[in-house]
């Protein structure tokens, strides 16, 4: 297929990805800034994030099967309704219990929605035109899901009305996918590569995924409840979350660029100690709004580019034909940095929400500091061996798949590069 055809035929996958994502979006904020209304207890809160990332992961390790089994089209309208019916129990039934079981099964629902979208997607794609296919993805995602915060504004948090118009948009992800009437492509799960073995290749590629999902499932999920803990309103909470996003969309290609340039270890140890400064200077900034939406813009670029970084730390230390086997098992090293992120700062904004901040600064420190470790035990790889930077989405907001796109598309141009240099 050419690069046309294929968008063509994928743009009903496209119009779901934008309605999941700005319900995503506007889902994750709106239930940080209910519970604070609610006023539940900051670790409950931070069980709740945690538990949606457990279901993240148990939907991406058995939907596959389930696709494979039924097809994409009906696993796709079933995980929507099941995701619709959940976004409204949330509003329904305000209680912890009921939002910790909730959480489970959106996580589970939301994780099957991407892992159905971008396995599609990487069907349809091909060795020219997969790197365009996951360019327009991650442009779709990330920028629905800054819209999707900026929707908190449409209604009070708590009122029925949000939650009511997260569950349409998720709803209305189902209409362009079911009437396609181009039949999905047959699926195959990959094999895995184990945890231990990517600890074994790099060390510091496996910190760099932990600590991305650690911070980036806090800072997505906990930051709306932070923020109005320190007393924002609805719409400054809205504006807040959106410069965070935003900056994550700005942030890849300079980042990436950097790390083709200077090579993957010295960028993550300097983007890792820009944002430990960047979280210091939020905590400086919290009583002055605009400054603190311009310093949490600057660390969304930097901290939504961890997990690509690491990612490509990795791929640049393993044999192509490993790649896509690595993705899972990168995802799973994320979301587990993810599941634990939540709940042991939640912990802490028991004793302060103040050091909501300066926790994630020692958090990207501990980044710095293992990066600087590794510095000492083996020599970085020369420039002519490290692959190309290539964006990545993450657990947080994603699902394997995804990945699998992105170290596909760099063992395309890693074989382009051999066979032009003859190797």
């Amino acid at each position: 297929m050419t690069r046309r055809v294929v968008l063509l035929t994928a743009w009903p996958l496209f119009a779901g990805l934008a309605f999941i994502m700005a319900g995503s979006g506007l889902q994750n904020t709106l239930l940080g800034v209910r519970a604070n209304v609610e006023h539940f207890d900051v670790l409950v809160l931070g069980a709740i994030t945690s538990l949606y990332y457990t279901g993240f992961l148990a939907g991406s390790l058995a939907i596959p099967k389930l696709i494979a089994s039924v097809g994409h089209i009906r696993v796709f309208t079933a995980l929507t309704a099941l995701a619709s019916t959940t976004v409204l129990a949330h509003g329904v039934f305000v209680t912890p219990a009921a939002w910790m079981l909730a959480r489970i099964v959106t996580g589970f629902s939301f994780a099957g929605l991407y892992v159905v979208i971008e396995s599609w997607l990487n069907g349809l794609a091909n060795k020219k035109t997969r790197g365009s296919v996951l360019g327009i993805y991650l442009v779709i995602n990330y920028s629905a899901l800054a819209l999707g915060q900026l929707l908190l504004n449409v209604a009070p948090p708590e009122k029925i009305e949000p939650f009511i118009l997260v569950s349409v948009l998720v709803s209305l992800a189902a209409v362009p996918v079911a009437l396609t009437k181009k039949p999905a492509p047959a699926y195959e799960e990959p094999d895995k590569l184990g945890v231990r073995e990517l600890w074994q290749v790099s060390p510091l590629s496996f910190y760099s995924l932990m600590a991305s999902g650690f911070c980036a499932g806090v800072l997505l999920l906990v930051s709306p409840f932070y923020a109005a803990t320190i007393g924002m309103s609805t719409a400054q909470v809205a504006s807040f979350m959106a410069c965070f996003v935003i900056g994550g969309i700005c942030g890849q290609m300079p980042v990436g660029i950097l790390s083709d340039r200077i090579g993957r270890r010295k960028t993550i140890i300097g983007v890792a100690a820009t944002a430990a400064i960047l979280s210091l200077l939020c905590f400086l900034a919290s009583g002055t709004p605009w400054l603190l939406n311009l310093f949490f813009f600057l660390l969304g670029s930097t901290s939504l580019t961890v997990y690509a970084l690491g990612s490509g730390l990795a791929i640049d230390h393993l044999h192509p034909k490993q790649y896509v086997s690595a993705a899972g098992t990168m995802l799973i090293v994320n979301g587990s940095g993810a599941i634990m992120g939540p709940t042991l700062i939640s912990a802490l904004l028991v004793i302060s929400p103040e050091l909501f901040f300066p926790a994630l600064a020692c958090a990207y420190l501990t980044l710095v500091l293992f990066g600087l470790y590794r510095s000492t035990r083996r020599e970085a790889l020369s420039m002519e061996a490290q692959e190309n930077f290539i964006p990545g989405a993450s657990a947080t907001n994603s699902s394997q798949i995804a990945t699998q796109m992105a170290v596909e598309v760099a063992e395309e141009e890693s074989s382009a590069i051999h066979r032009k240099s003859g190797t």
